[in-house]
């Protein structure tokens, strides 16, 4: 889904919204597609009556048919919380409200999103072969000349060489 179709969509809901909850000019609602990690959207409040939905770029690229189904539960969270601001996230208000929009009402996703960040794992083993894997604080020490012990053993750790990503 292109950021042109994005913005038509919103503007699509912003209509239903004024129409069925009588929002007026003084609500508006921007979108962004700048949202990392695992989250396909998310919604806040920017000051009173004007909110942000961003949108996660991966959610675009790889579930651009889950796209509007997100948005219709972004702007459920805006309208929510600004005409009802002590209700809860995902509360019965909200269902409604998403669902009245045209989105599904489920609380969270099963769409395949990488997670914001990616840590780098070193291989450390002992002098007997035992393997232990150092996060990059813990192996920069180690690299300028600081050692660390194997807990159970109490054996220095020497690094092997490898390392590798994880999510």
């Amino acid at each position: 889904m292109h950021d042109v179709d994005i913005q038509k969509t919103l503007e699509q809901l912003l209509t239903k919204a004024r129409d069925s909850w009588s929002l007026g000019d003084g609500f508006a609602v921007v979108v962004d597609t700048r949202l990392r990690g695992k989250a396909a959207g998310k919604a806040q409040r920017v000051r009173r009556g004007h909110y942000r939905i961003s949108l996660n770029p991966e959610l675009l690229a790889k579930h651009p048919s889950q796209v509007t189904d997100v948005l219709c539960h972004e702007m459920a969270h805006c309208i929510v919380f600004h005409l009802w601001p002590a209700e809860p996230p995902h509360g019965k208000t909200w269902k409604t409200v998403c669902q009245h929009l045209g989105g599904s009402a489920a609380t969270t996703h099963q769409l395949a999103l990488r997670p914001a960040r990616r840590s780098r794992r070193f291989r450390y083993l002992t002098d007997c072969g035992i393997e232990c894997w150092l996060g990059p604080i813990q192996h920069r020490r180690a690299m300028a000349g600081g050692t660390y012990k194997h807990r159970r053993s109490g054996k220095p750790l020497f690094y092997s060489g490898d390392c590798r990503w994880t999510d």
